[in-house]
């Protein structure tokens, strides 16, 4: 009885000492009350990605603009970064208004990261490359092209900021000649 006792002891001890939760594994021993505490390591594998290469500036921009957008740019200092300017390896060119708010982003390299979130129309950029043109939700509207043979900084977007009329949308995106 006084051994199922001492089992009981170091059963409720042993339970009471942790799970290893903390970077420790705990043993105790039969032979004695001792515990010892060892750490524990674990390595996670190491994946080597290849850097992204940018792509270049593309060979056409817009030749028209929407009206809000005045030729100042504001202090680098005070842009902040979106979901539109963050697309790593990409090209990006972007206009303000008098503001300093963005009105107007031309990527290079990526669609748009959103999807049309309505009925999109077709028009023809850089001669006959037809461009999606369509709004993106929260008042955005985005144009998405790609130049054969379709490689990675072969993918082109115009993203607007709201306010934006559809029929700005469109005609900056056909004006790509």
């Amino acid at each position: 009885m006084r051994a199922l006792g001492l089992i009981g002891l170091l059963i409720v001890s042993a339970c009471s000492l942790g799970n290893g939760a903390d970077g420790t594994t705990t043993v105790v021993t039969l032979g004695s009350l001792a515990t010892i505490t060892e750490p524990t390591t674990t390595t996670a594998p190491v994946t080597t990605v290849a850097a992204l290469e940018t792509c270049e500036a593309p060979a056409s921009t817009p030749t028209i603009m929407p009206e809000r957008v005045v030729p100042e740019m504001p202090d680098p200092g005070t842009i902040e970064f979106d979901d539109f300017t963050r697309i790593a390896g990409t090209y990006a060119a972007i206009r303000f208004d008098e503001t300093g708010s963005p009105v107007l982003l031309m990527i290079r390299g990526a669609l748009p990261p959103r999807q049309f979130t309505s009925d999109t129309e077709t028009v023809s950029v850089l001669g006959d490359i037809p461009a999606l043109v369509g709004p993106i939700g929260d008042g955005y509207w985005a144009a998405a092209w790609a130049i054969p043979p379709g490689d990675r900084c072969d993918l082109y977007s115009l993203i607007f900021y709201p306010p934006v009329e559809p029929e700005t949308a469109l005609g900056v995106t056909e004006s790509l000649r």
